[in-house]
């Protein structure tokens, strides 16, 4: 069970289905991607706060999401430790309402180095007909030297995007996580007891 929902997470976080751009102008840009797992919400919400379990290494500057962390209080870190002691502040976490969201300010990836604000937001419902729906929407706005249309497309970003610039489908870490795809979930192919 632990291994889908965590499958699900990456398929959120690095999936192989788009994340919908609602808008993308020279200022910024919005993504949101929405999926259905077969878990309660509580269980859901529970997973999101170990990224160490579900985030895509490929997308960190160490090669290794076991050192991703995710501190759920005022200030917290979306962070990832560095060799030698060093670390990377990715994300801090700005709100968090127990069971139901998390809300977090930052530029992800290449968007550290930009002058930007961005929120990433998690919410998490309970699906009709049972299990749970997260919902991940990242909305950037600020100066970015080559506009928000240009940084928009859901390809771009670790966390929402369908495939790499070879047109490879992302992969996931481990094969549980590749077999709980969005795509399958969407499907219901996969049900968590």
């Amino acid at each position: 069970m632990k291994t889908l929902l965590l499958g699900a997470l990456a398929a959120l976080i690095a999936g192989p289905a788009a994340a919908e751009v609602k808008s993308a102008t020279p200022q910024g840009f919005e993504l949101v991607e929405t999926i259905t797992v077969h878990v309660p919400p509580e269980t859901a919400y529970a997973a999101l706060s170990t990224p160490a379990r579900w985030w895509n290494g490929e997308h960190s500057f160490s090669g290794d999401a076991k050192n991703f962390s995710l501190g759920l209080k005022p200030g917290g870190c979306f962070c990832e430790r560095l060799k030698d002691g060093g670390w990377a502040k990715h994300l801090e976490v700005t709100m968090v309402q127990p069971g139901e969201s998390i809300e977090l300010h930052g530029g992800l990836g290449p968007l550290r180095s930009e002058g930007v604000a961005g929120v990433l937001r998690w919410t998490v419902k309970p699906a009709e007909g049972g299990g749970a729906t997260i919902t991940q929407s990242y909305v950037v706005g600020g100066y970015m030297r080559q506009g928000g249309e240009h940084w928009a497309p859901a390809r771009r970003w670790p966390c929402c995007r369908t495939d790499d610039a070879a047109g490879q489908p992302a992969r996931y870490r481990g094969a549980g996580a590749e077999a709980a795809g969005l795509n399958s979930l969407r499907r219901g192919q996969y049900e968590l007891p």
